[in-house]
């Protein structure tokens, strides 16, 4: 048997443990698995205080160790929710994520327009699939990266997609967008992380200059597609609310860099709102050699 296939039925394994136990349950695993991970491996413990010193050098030491903590306890919070999302109901998944606005892009349907929906690693936005999907006159379309292990990928594609989410590899981004659409579409695009790409976008993040993604702002502009900031809060323990705000209307009248700056200046308001749900373990600033 090879490694992936391997991987793979030990992955379904754990799929279906977490399919038969309850909430309550998941819960006191992670919170087993937070003291694992933050207390005796120090899971990208370095990367996590190099990033909160570099954002938050106003704080003391004693703010940012509880940033930290909260962090970690978020962090074992996310995997095993997504993990159990992969098998629990539509009904489920809209009792524990809603959206709070959705009829501000019923304007864009009914203008028969396609958007952009800037998201970022806050929150638990795996759980969005059944909300965007139930709240949205838009065909919600998700842009992901292929898993490199290619049975995961292929039972993690299958899941995503059953309550009628739309998923687009990351590679076919351009010949998709080029493509003549029927249906108007909200295309997701988790835009916060480092980018390696030469076609990146700078902006000023935390005071810093940062380079993003450049998909949100190439895509917007090139076909004048509006773009929606989604900010993810947590409300409680297994339950989020997504609150949505228009970024642009008209993106093609902004100068180049202006959408990805905006971008940045909201996903900055969400982090200094909830510091300890956003993922924190990323290694944002490579380029700053900061790690």
């Amino acid at each position: 048997m090879s490694g992936q296939k391997t991987a793979y039925f030990l992955f379904i394994g754990i799929v279906t443990f977490f399919r038969i136990i309850p909430f309550r349950i998941l819960y006191i695993i992670s919170d087993g698995v937070y003291f694992l991970l933050y207390k005796i491996v120090g899971y990208r413990k370095s990367v996590v205080r190099k990033n909160l010193e570099y954002c938050f050098p106003e704080k003391s030491i004693r703010e940012k160790r509880e940033i930290e903590r909260k962090f970690y306890k978020n962090l074992t919070d996310l995997i095993l929710e997504s993990i159990k999302g992969y098998t629990i109901s539509e009904k489920e998944i809209l009792k524990r994520f809603s959206v709070t606005n959705a009829e501000i892009l019923d304007k864009y349907y009914n203008q028969e327009r396609s958007l952009i929906m800037a998201v970022a690693h806050m929150g638990n936005w795996e759980l969005a699939t059944g909300s965007v999907v139930k709240d949205f006159k838009h065909k919600a379309v998700v842009l992901y990266k292929p898993l490199t292990n290619k049975y995961i990928d292929a039972y993690v594609y299958k899941q995503r997609k059953r309550f009628g989410l739309e998923l687009l590899a990351i590679f076919n981004t351009a010949a998709y967008f080029s493509k003549k659409r029927e249906q108007p579409k909200a295309f997701f695009m988790v835009a916060d992380q480092y980018s390696p790409s030469t076609k990146r976008k700078n902006a000023v993040f935390f005071g810093k200059e940062t380079v993003f993604l450049h998909g949100p702002e190439t895509y917007s502009r090139k076909y004048n597609l509006p773009i929606i900031y989604m900010e993810i809060k947590k409300v409680k323990r297994g339950y989020y609310l997504a609150t949505l705000s228009i970024l642009e209307d008209e993106p093609t009248k902004l100068k180049e860099g202006e959408l990805t700056q905006k971008y940045a200046l909201k996903l900055e308001e969400s982090i200094k709102k909830y510091p300890d749900t956003w993922m924190w373990s990323h290694k944002r600033w490579k380029d700053k050699k900061i790690y």
